[in-house]
């Protein structure tokens, strides 16, 4: 029988969806012969990766938060681009 999850768990996957949508439109946002390819290509990586650590809460709050610091880097670099 497949474990309950918390709410606490479906917030953190909710916020996980948001960052991912987020930095995949900032990532079409760069011109498409720069940069664009590889930091797609980052940004579908470090997700994979990641994705097993989906059970342990801590480490997920964490990579959350290091994400949305990525997600501004990418925002200013996006800005610096255009």
């Amino acid at each position: 029988m497949p474990a309950v999850k918390s709410l606490s768990h479906f917030l953190l996957r909710q916020e996980s969806i948001k960052l991912w949508r987020g930095l995949v439109r900032e990532a079409y946002r760069l011109p498409a012969g720069g940069a664009r390819p590889e930091v797609l290509s980052q940004i579908h990586r470090e997700f994979r990766r990641d994705a097993a650590l989906e059970t342990d809460e801590h480490r997920t709050k964490f990579l959350i938060i290091d994400g949305q610091k990525k997600l501004e880097e990418l925002r200013s670099l996006v800005a610096a681009v255009r």
